[in-house]
């Protein structure tokens, strides 16, 4: 099951996949490219290591921009529409008002393989910190931190959070354990590297086999 997990995570030229044994595995063994490149280390079960390039807030933010736009459009649209409907269209607008607000990342996000459609167009997307597919408890509270992210105004909580933190997570990331990596629309489909078996570098007992 990890497995397609990672082959849906993890195209050729994104993600690179090294095999390690689980019992050398330790933060202190990351080559220092993968720090100045802004990858993000995650060692599976299997031993294998994934480099997840991770996305810093200004590709972030451009994302969310066009998904605002996507959002006000629907709006206007939507306002449009409903407003030949008179005072039962103004309460189904204040509805879909809310719902744009607080389920179009959320649906995106789970049903999309973690990406909106701002998300889509600057090739990111949103996966567990173990760089599994994101799950709906997980997409709902990162965007439901989204108003710690923005205070006191304008992201600022989330933007000194995306500096400081080495994987370049908000607030809402880090209580969701969540990412935001690269992952370019047109790697879409492409081969997941195929990584070999590798014998223990320790010796296994019959009762650890």
């Amino acid at each position: 099951m990890f497995g397609a997990a990672v082959g849906r995570l993890c195209p050729a030229r994104a993600i690179t996949a090294t095999s390690r044994s689980p019992r050398a595995a330790s933060p202190d063994a990351r080559d220092v490219h993968v720090l100045l490149d802004t990858h993000h280390e995650v060692v599976t079960p299997e031993g294998v290591a994934l480099h997840l390039p991770v996305a810093g807030p200004v590709p972030r933010a451009l994302a969310w921009l066009v998904d605002f736009a996507v959002r006000m459009a629907i709006v206007i649209a939507a306002s449009i529409v409903l407003g030949l409907l008179g005072g039962a269209g103004a309460g189904v607008m204040g509805v879909l008002v809310f719902a744009m607000f607080w389920f179009y990342p959320v649906l995106f996000e789970v049903m999309f393989d973690g990406r909106t459609p701002g998300k889509r167009a600057l090739g990111l997307k949103v996966v567990a910190a173990d760089g599994a597919p994101l799950g709906w408890r997980a997409s709902f509270t990162r965007n439901l931190l989204r108003t710690v992210d923005m205070l006191p105004f304008g992201y600022a909580a989330g933007l000194v959070a995306c500096l400081v933190d080495p994987a370049a997570r908000r607030l809402g990331d880090m209580v969701a354990r969540t990412l935001v990596v690269h992952m370019p629309a047109d790697l879409d489909g492409a081969a997941a590297p195929i990584v070999g078996a590798h014998p223990p570098r320790l010796a296994l007992r019959p009762d650890e086999q």
